[in-house]
């Protein structure tokens, strides 16, 4: 996922540790489940610093608590995978269709920056207390600077 590299490498990580421990806990009465959200109206956005990206000013992201529920659902019925929400659901089917070079490409266009105006907040009530008790407590997160550090050049 460009411009998320890290993030995507690290979830990657997850889908296929949580694939293997799956396997080895099959017999052993143990469900591993792992959620594969679309993009989801959380605090995510501001703390990835990605509050400036197409996918957030631009596209429908979807409510945390059907998230959860579909995941919950998922765990419940023993599934191993859950893909939550049809922006994910899309993603998944045409990364498997087009590959894997065409669906980086189709990614770093949802990352870029938009230049159009769009959701500048949080409308999911819990995230949008915790973004203004962060703002509160440690001062403009979103800039990646607490009042008491000092910016230092690389």
């Amino acid at each position: 996922m460009p411009l998320l590299s890290v993030y995507a490498a690290t979830k990657a990580f997850v889908l296929s540790f949580s694939a293997a421990l799956a396997n080895e806990m099959k017999d052993k009465n143990i469900t591993i489940t792992v959620l594969l959200p679309a993009p989801t109206d959380t605090d995510f956005f501001h703390k990835a610093h990605q509050q400036h990206t197409v996918t957030y000013k631009e596209k429908k992201l979807h409510d945390p608590a059907t998230v959860a529920k579909n995941g919950y659902e998922a765990l419940m019925k023993g599934e191993n995978k859950i893909v939550s929400g049809s922006t994910a659901k899309m993603h998944v089917f045409l990364s498997d269709l087009l590959g894997e070079e065409m669906a980086a490409g189709n990614a770093r266009k949802q990352n870029e920056p938009s230049d159009k105006e769009g959701r500048t907040t949080i409308t999911h009530e819990p995230s949008r207390r915790e973004r203004e008790a962060i703002h509160a407590t440690e001062g403009d997160y979103q800039k990646g600077v607490r009042p008491d550090e000092e910016i230092k050049p690389f």
